[in-house]
């Protein structure tokens, strides 16, 4: 070996080198690189990677291909049989200046081909696109995102018998059905921060992998931008190499979020009262009042901390919501795993998992409002919670982007329409002590449990892999599950409720014959059909 390198898979004739192409290939030249094998993407790039090869002659070595995504960055779609039968005419013509058939492939991104119609046609342009391979003898340089089984499978049908894999990113299992048909993989250097990757990577013969750039698409810093967030970010914070214009971006970005909150926190101050005119419900209206002085934070805290139900609540509402914070501060890393390339869906991703925790939400306080059976319906969206998650563990590696966007948006739904109903619950068990204490040391727990498994997931999933982290998270929630269902449910706000509507007293914690808020109190013991279950 001479030390040189080969760029295996770049893209020479992209619009980004237009200004600068001469540039870029002495900077390759200078960096030893001997080789720039240069595949097409759509018929527009033939005569340009000709002409390419002709400017550097021995450097430049031109490739035929039709990719099977077609269309600009922001209008993409999945390929079309007329897009190659317009070219099909060249590879004739240019057969022996050629070197590869390529960039060819599948790409099964729900986003671009979502119907079997849209698959099979892709299927039909990569299946004639073998075919002429194989008429020229040549090889070819393939795209196998989210299809990386059938796109090998479809090779190997076809009889192929010299390809390499770019930026291969399938599971280790079929990787191994590549190798044993003879095929080589490429990777570029954006596997530098994929710890997944790297562990497919060293399970592939060193002879069988092969350098690429895939330039100008994935340099080692492209997506630093849109990494960091869920769908906005990826918007103010767009890709781009410039990293003065990126941290420009990003600080546009945080004056614009301190903006905000800023707006927020004067309206908090001006429009949001102490309390309103009126009671909103006979268990406030009940109350005893009296000077603030009076009221006794430490000891509220101390009474709260002595009720048991309270205290299991605490723990399990700290496990389910610590959860779903690590789930959702991890969910780019652990999608990025397996779909490298897709930042821009991984926010799409978050927004599904925060929108549908927020329908989540408003149905599970509809519901508790109707009937008031806090526990079992605590109880019910805790276990529904842990089913989602599994299936969230299992289903994350199925190179189905789709699938993800189900279960992530099902996990939302569920994990997020647990908060309301902890902290009602909470409420309920905890009366007539204060509802901004209770609320604050479940929400303090919260943060805390969050904290906590956020740090273990992200070790668990950077040393092994997202199914590790995922698995610590379920086996946590199921420890949840154990404790919700020994809360005793005694429903003590919703009883004081009861006894007004019907002349009765409230729960034994309220004094009786006192004067509260103008109420006076009666004698009852009654409480929710729930509480005597």
């Amino acid at each position: 070996m001479d030390g040189r390198l080969v760029d295996s898979h770049c893209h020479m004739s992209a619009d980004e080198f237009a200004q600068d192409l001469n540039d870029v290939i002495e900077r390759a030249q200078q960096a030893g690189v001997k080789a720039l094998i240069a595949v097409t993407e759509g018929a527009s790039e033939f005569g340009r990677v000709i002409q390419l090869s002709k400017i550097y002659p021995r450097l430049v070595f031109p490739c035929f291909g039709i990719h099977p995504l077609q269309g600009s960055e922001q209008a993409l779609h999945s390929v079309r049989t007329q897009d190659l039968e317009t070219v099909l005419p060249l590879f004739q013509t240019y057969g022996d200046d050629i070197v590869a058939v390529g960039e060819i492939g599948l790409d099964f991104t729900p986003w671009y081909a979502p119907t079997v119609l849209e698959r099979d046609e892709q299927l039909m342009v990569f299946k004639r696109q073998l075919e002429i391979s194989k008429e020229l003898e040549l090889p070819v340089n393939v795209h196998s995102r989210s299809a990386a089984k059938v796109t090998i499978a479809t090779m190997k049908e076809q009889g192929i018998r010299h390809a390499l894999l770019h930026n291969f990113a399938g599971r280790p299992s079929v990787a191994m059905e590549g190798l044993q048909a003879g095929y080589y993989f490429s990777f570029p250097p954006a596997v530098s921060r994929n710890d997944q990757r790297t562990k497919l990577i060293k399970q592939i013969p060193l002879e069988r992998i092969c350098l690429e750039t895939d330039s100008p698409a994935l340099g080692p810093e492209k997506h630093l931008g849109v990494a960091i967030g869920f769908l906005l970010p990826p918007v103010l914070v767009p890709n781009t190499p410039d990293k003065e214009l990126m941290g420009r971006n990003i600080s546009i970005m945080f004056y614009g979020t301190a903006a905000v909150s800023t707006l927020l926190f004067i309206l908090t101050v001006i429009v949001i009262q102490d309390r309103p005119p009126l009671p909103p419900s006979q268990a406030q209206a009940v109350l005893p009042t009296g000077p603030a002085e009076d009221y006794s934070y430490k000891k509220s805290i101390i009474n709260l901390f002595r009720n048991k139900p309270f205290l299991l609540l605490l723990i399990s509402y700290g496990i389910m919501t610590g959860s779903f914070y690590s789930v959702s501060t991890l969910l780019n890393q652990m999608i990025i795993t397996h779909h490298p390339g897709e930042e821009l869906n991984t926010g799409r991703i978050g927004l599904t998992l925060v929108v549908a925790g927020m329908v989540g939400s408003i149905l599970c306080g509809l519901w508790l409002d109707h009937t008031k059976t806090y526990k079992m319906t605590t109880l019910i969206v805790y276990v529904l919670s842990f089913i989602g998650m599994l299936v969230f563990t299992f289903t994350l590696d199925l190179q189905q982007l789709l699938v993800v966007f189900f279960t992530a948006g099902v996990l939302g739904f569920f994990m997020t329409g647990y908060l309301p109903i902890g902290f009602e619950f909470g409420v309920e068990i905890t009366y007539p002590e204060s509802e901004g204490t209770s609320s604050g040391l479940l929400n303090a727990f919260a943060q805390v449990f969050g904290i906590i498994f956020t740090f273990i997931q992200g070790m668990l999933t950077t040393d092994y892999n997202p199914q590790a982290g995922n698995i610590f998270i379920c086996a946590w929630i199921f420890l949840g599950i154990i404790l919700t269902a020994l809360i005793k449910s005694e429903l003590k706000r919703h009883g004081a409720n009861m006894g007004n509507s019907k002349g009765q007293m409230v729960p034994t914690e309220c004094p009786s014959e006192k004067i509260s808020n103008g109420v006076k109190l009666g004698s009852s013991s009654s409480l929710s059909h729930e509480t005597s279950l």
